[in-house]
């Protein structure tokens, strides 16, 4: 479990050192209506390469069990890499991400500890509101594994599923 979140603080680290050299016109910062839909704080960071290309890093918490019968809490965290075909934090992109979850699923009064981790694809498109405001529907699926109960287990899952709300920042 501890190598798990050490790969997934390095692909963290990269991405955001990958930006350190660069000269980044725009900084965003948005946040997913889907997860607090669900009760779950977010925040996501995203950081323009280049003409048509950005990094951002996505983190999630639901840390309080709803039910004793069930529930599930986790804790994510989800670097992404994104292809704007226009410009970034505009119109359409396609991108390239990885996902660690750290969960514990109660159903019935059994409770069930895991970890995921997976690599996926997803898409998305930005809606400008104004100058600084952006609406951005998203979706992708990946393929991972899942650590449970000693066992590993190979996986589909919704890597990426939200309407982020989305502030750039100059």
């Amino acid at each position: 479990m501890k190598r798990h979140k050490v790969i997934t603080l390095i692909l963290t680290a990269v991405c955001i050192i990958a930006t350190v050299n660069c000269h980044a016109q725009r900084l965003a910062v948005s946040t997913n209506a889907v997860y607090w839909a669900m009760l779950s704080p977010n925040l996501n960071v995203e950081i323009s390469l280049s003409r048509h290309s950005s990094v951002s890093v996505e983190a999630a918490a639901l840390p309080w069990n709803v039910s004793d019968k069930n529930s599930i809490a986790h804790i994510t965290v989800s670097p992404d890499y994104k292809y704007w075909f226009t410009m970034p934090f505009y119109g359409h992109y396609a991108g390239v991400n990885a996902l660690y979850s750290s969960y514990q699923q109660v159903k019935d009064s059994q409770t069930k500890t895991g970890n995921i981790i997976a690599l996926g694809a997803n898409y998305g498109y930005a809606f400008l509101l104004n100058r600084r405001f952006n609406v951005v529907p998203n979706i992708g699926i990946g393929a991972g594994y899942d650590f449970r109960d000693g066992k590993r287990k190979f996986v589909f899952v919704p890597t990426r599923i939200g309407i982020n709300l989305q502030m750039v920042i100059k």
